[in-house]
Formats: C-alpha cells, structure tokens, sequence
C-alpha cells in the first residue's frame, strides 16, 4: 500500500495518472511505479505536464507565477502569463523591467486555445477540479502539500524566484493598469492589493506615484497600502511625499477616498502632491472621481456647467464642470437612483428603484415633491426638448408620462413585458420604449393611438436612439446587436452587431450622419 494513499487527493491523482497513461496490460507496473508520497505524486505528475508541452518553453515560467500568488490566477490570467513567458523564455540573456511590461501589454505570440485548455485541465486535475467551466475559473495552490510540491519543483533556487516575482509583478500592473498609462485607472482591486508584493526594483517607483495611491484610496486600501510602505526600506525624496501625504490626509481619505484630488490640490503649491493634482486637471482629458457606491445615472444641465450624477445608495453628487469640483451633494428618502432628467426652472426629477419620482430644487438643496409613481423599479426616463413633458418606464409593465410643471400623470400605456428603456422623438410626440421580450414600441402619446411594436430583437431592448429628424430609430439589445428601424414605415432598415456585451447607449452625431454606440464590453462605437 502506498503511504500517501491515505489522502483522498492523492487516491484522485492515482486514479487519474492512471486513466490518462497506464495501457490495461501493464496496469499493476504502472500502479507499483506511482511516487509513494502525495508530494512526490504532485511533483510527478508536473514533470509529466511539462515533458509532454516541451514545446512551450514558458511553461515552466508561468508554472512559477501561478506557485507564488498568494491567491491564484485565473484560467484567462494563466493564458496571457503563458502568452508573454512564451517569448521571454526564448530571449537570451537578461531582460528589462520595461521589456517584460510590455510584453504583458501587449503578447507578440499565442499558444492555441486548444492545448492551453488541456493544461489548465491537468492543473485542475492536481489543485481541484473547476465547477463553473468559465476563463474566470482560479488556480489556487490551497492543498499545503501541494503547494510545497509545487514550490520544490518549480521553485528550486532564489534566481528562480526573483524572476517569478518579476513575472508576476508585471502580469498584476497590467492587470492595475489596463490603459497602460501608469494611471491606475479602471483597474481591479485585487490587482491593486497584490501589485507591491511582487515588485522587487521597481517598488520604490510604484509607491512614489499618486496615481498608485489615489487607485489603492478609491478601492478601500488604504490600511494595506500604508502597511506596504511599512515593509518597504527604501527612502526616495518622491516615495517620502507619498508617503506623507498619506499620514496626513490618511484618517479622511478612509471615509471619503473622492476628496484625494482635492486634498492634493490643497497642498502647498510647491509641493509635488499640488503639482500632480494641478496637471491632471490641466490635462481635461479625463476628470476623475470616485463615489461610495456605483453611479447609476448622469446628466449634463443645459447651460453645462454643472453635471449631477446619482449612485445606488441614493445620493445625488453635483459636479461643477469647469473646475472638476463637487459642489453639493443631496440624499434621497428612495431606494437607490434609477435615472435623473433636469426639469425647467432649474429644478431636477430622479426616479428610484422602488418606483417613486422625486422633484429637487437644485439652488436650494431641497426636494420640492415626491410623488409614487410606479409599483416597481423604475428602469429609465426622458424629458422633452422643450423640458415640458416625462416620460417613465418600469418593471410594473407601464410607460407613463408626466407634466413637468406640477408633476401629475398625463397619459399611460400599459406594456406586455417589463420595459428597460424609453426616449422622445425630438419633437416631443413619438415615444418609444424597450421591453424585455425584445420588442420595441412606438407610442404618439398626444394622440393616444395605438402603440406600433417593431419586432427583431432575440434579447432584450437595452437603449433606445431618435435621430434629429426623426425619420430614424436606433435599438439596442443585451446581446450588442443595433438595429436601425424606419420610423414612418415600421420596418427594419438595417441591423449590424456593434458590441460583444449589452448595447447600453445610442446617440447620433452630427446633425443624424453618425450612430455613437456604448456597450457593457467597455467600448464606444461609432
């Protein structure tokens, strides 16, 4: 009996190095030549793995950054370590820091899909088997004896381990750094988080930029960030900036992580904290900031010098657009922000994920109505060009409209699906709106005639587009497909696929001649 056969994963392993390579002839010699240990087993079958993918020279390297994440890789992070050790691994000689980020950037070369799905299917086969069957399964070395086997074997030196740590480092300031830009924007938290653990020379240069301090305060950090500096014993004039901006403003950013720009900005002038936050705002590339839960909504005034945006927590930020500074901010009674329009008279209308609408008086901060406007989540709403007449959507299967003026029900057309999305024709008279079925409705609401549904979606209607004539509509779906309808026949004029996620905004440009087209793949079309 073997010693280690006590361990249910080594049993598993046994079983499965025996599927996969003993002939039934020699069944008892491959039994009696199976490593003793579930250590040995573990190291076995690696040497297994990496033999029969000889061919991939970066194997073994992207094998060392899966053994020393504190978490794991994900399937579709292994593949692009794979991808970029790949090419590493057949330069001779040393390489740079900034040679190996751009290669995490942006791979010269990929390993087919096909053999990488049957190494992660091995590795899953000795650290656990995957239950979602998705890229976004993780690796983890969780078992300690596997763990351990992993590290002996890959692991054997300290040259070994510096270079997995250079590895690592880089695959996770991709990952921080998706614009590739040393901005740190859009970025995830855990790659944040694990970043300064890997980085071996390149620390002090991460803990000494702004942008770095300002991704880890907006994601919550900010204990652990201060413990990375704790670690770290290097001193650089720029680092001991950081770093003191960071105990001095630390207790405030950790209840409120959008006041970092401004409280650079309220730096001495001289200082290099001031001179970063004043170059980003001279930059008026991107104005950046941050809220304590997602924002769900935003919409410009009309002279545009103020933005509103509303999160999910109820909480209504107004933004002065010409300084980037949050001059106000309201709190509403409702169960979230759905959606926010800018009524005439200056006054603001948002609507809630618990269906009631809320008029607010935005030069004195206060709200002036509260009216319950729907049974269910109120999905979307429109204004008039001439701010007259709202127009809300719901879950409770109705549109409705409203006068601006005293905010009471004008009109009302029940719906056979649950509408997401809704708009005016430029004139103010055509309504259309977006069901969960797929169907789009047109609606002369002044009229009251019958609605028009226009069919041709398989998904569900996200965004909804008039063009400046009005001889257009624009539709788009959850599954990214745009369809351009001819608003005086009823009929489908054309239809192409703009996104790989939702179609989540329309909106044509230049006088009707050009769609813009937002969707949940994080890109705009146009």
């Amino acid at each position: 009996m073997k010693k280690g056969a006590v361990s249910p994963l080594y049993l598993h392993l046994a079983c499965e190095d025996l599927r996969n390579f003993a002939t039934f002839d020699k069944l008892k010699e491959s039994l009696q030549g199976l490593p003793q240990s579930l250590g040995q087993l573990v190291q076995h079958s690696l040497d297994r793995l990496c033999s029969e993918y000889r061919g991939l020279p970066g194997l073994r390297w992207a094998l060392a950054a899966l053994t020393l994440s504190s978490t794991g890789l994900r399937e579709r992070d292994l593949y692009s370590v794979l991808n970029a050790c790949n090419d590493l691994s057949s330069r001779d000689g040393r390489f740079s820091w900034e040679e190996v980020l751009l290669l995490f950037r942006k791979p010269k070369g990929r390993v087919p899909m096909a053999t990488f799905t049957r190494i992660a299917q091995s590795l899953q086969s000795l650290i656990g088997p995957s239950h979602c069957n998705t890229t976004d399964d993780m690796l983890a070395l969780t078992h300690p004896e596997v763990r351990k086997a992993f590290e002996d074997f890959i692991l054997p030196s300290h040259s070994h381990r510096t270079r997995a740590h250079l590895i690592l480092a880089a695959h996770l300031w991709a990952l921080a750094d998706p614009q590739g830009t040393d901005t740190f924007l859009h970025c995830e938290a855990s790659s944040v988080m694990h970043l300064p653990s890997n980085l071996l020379e390149m620390l002090h240069s991460l803990l000494s930029s702004y942008y770095f301090l300002y991704a880890n305060v907006r994601h919550g950090l900010l204990h652990h960030l201060k413990e990375t500096y704790s670690v770290y014993v290097g001193s650089r004039a720029r680092m001991d900036d950081c770093r003191s901006f960071l105990r001095r403003h630390g207790p405030l950013l950790s209840s409120w992580p959008a006041l970092f720009i401004q409280e650079a900005l309220n730096e001495p002038s001289d200082t290099s904290a001031h001179t970063w936050a004043q170059g980003l705002m001279a930059k008026g590339a991107e104005l950046v900031s941050t809220f304590s839960s997602a924002p769900t909504c935003l919409v410009g005034s009309s002279d545009e010098e103020l933005m509103v945006v509303g999160t999910g927590q109820g909480t209504l930020h107004f933004i002065n657009t010409q300084t980037g500074e949050e001059v106000k901010s309201l709190v509403s009674s409702c169960d979230g922000i759905s959606s926010c329009v800018f009524l005439k008279d200056g006054r603001l209308a948002t609507t809630s994920f618990d269906g009631r609408i809320e008029v607010w008086d935005v030069a004195n901060g206060c709200r002036t109505a509260l009216i319950e406007g729907h049974t269910n989540v109120i999905t979307a709403s429109d204004i008039t060009a001439d701010r007259k007449h709202l127009a809300t959507v719901s879950l409770d299967f109705t549109l409705k409209v409203w006068s601006s003026a005293k905010v009471n029900e004008v009109a009302v057309l029940p719906s056979n699906s649950p509408l997401n999305c809704v708009t005016f024709d430029p004139e103010g008279h055509l309504l259309a709106a977006g069901c969960w079925n797929g169907t789009v409705i047109m609606w002369n609401w002044l009229q009251n005639t019958p609605p028009t549904p226009l069919t041709g979606h398989q998904h569900s209607v996200r965004s909804l587009s008039f063009s400046p004539s009005s001889s257009m509509l624009c539709s788009g779906s959850l599954s990214g497909e745009v369809r351009v309808w001819s608003v005086p026949t009823s009929t489908c004029v054309g239809c192409f696929q703009a996104h790989s996620g939702a179609a989540e905004a329309l909106t044509f440009l230049d006088g009707g001649s050009m769609l813009l087209s937002a969707g949940s793949d994080h890109t705009v079309g146009g």
